[in-house]
């Protein structure tokens, strides 16, 4: 499994860029959040937290989050934007070789145990 994965809502509907901008606003550990509309995503942060960093981005589409890091920083990410959010989220790979229904997942580390298994 690579070091990204990326995120969709359940309902398919494109995120809101000012939504997930606040949604990014919210996370403890983002810093620099910055909108890039030239560029592949229209709106990227940094996450930085003892587990690690990554780089959270709206894709331009806004169908799709990435979050590109180490998985334990990933699964933190994946955790913290279900609660911010609100929604029904699921997490892929960039080969679509699983698809996780973070909905009812209680905590990170439930999510990493589920990306772990899932990259096996």
């Amino acid at each position: 499994m690579s070091d990204k994965v990326l995120i969709y809502n359940e309902t398919q509907v494109p995120f809101e860029a000012n939504s997930i901008k606040q949604a990014f606003r919210k996370l403890e550990c983002v810093s620099q959040i910055r909108a890039t509309p030239e560029v592949v995503a229209a709106v990227e942060a940094d996450y930085e937290s003892g587990t690690g960093s990554c780089i959270i981005r709206l894709i331009s589409s806004c169908k799709m989050i990435s979050i590109e890091g180490s998985l334990e920083t990933t699964a933190e990410v994946v955790f913290a934007l279900k609660d911010v959010l609100n929604q029904s989220l699921h997490v892929i790979d960039e080969g679509y070789t699983f698809d996780l229904a973070v909905g009812e997942m209680e905590s990170a580390k439930e999510v990493l145990a589920e990306l772990l298994a899932a990259a096996e």
